[in-house]
């Protein structure tokens, strides 16, 4: 599957073109295999007793995976965000087989 980036998020790019979607003059696309590629940073959200802690990892999704794991982090979720011009936006987030898909 591919992806693509603009200003404005992350859309997989089969369904961009299925709906007549047309970034032709958005100049900033990237292009990418998967998800993570595309993201800027890893937000790990952990759950712990009606108290949300984020951490902000930029060394790719795996690296985010291990650093929870390491910590023995019962409840949490791993989210990829990226920048925009009004600030880091969530656009994808681990599923149940351990992958990220879009939000």
């Amino acid at each position: 599957m591919k992806y693509i980036r603009t200003e404005s998020g992350v859309y997989d790019r089969d369904k961009c073109i299925l709906n007549g979607w047309n970034f032709v003059f958005d100049t900033k696309i990237k292009e990418a295999g998967t998800i993570e590629e595309l993201c800027d940073s890893f937000v790990i959200r952990e759950n712990k007793k009606n108290k949300i802690s984020l951490f902000s990892i930029s060394n790719g999704f795996e690296t985010a995976k291990e650093w929870a794991v390491d910590r023995e982090y019962k409840n949490y979720e791993i989210l990829g965000a990226i920048w925009t011009d009004k600030g880091l936006i969530y656009i994808a987030k681990m599923n149940e087989e351990g992958k990220l898909e879009l939000i």
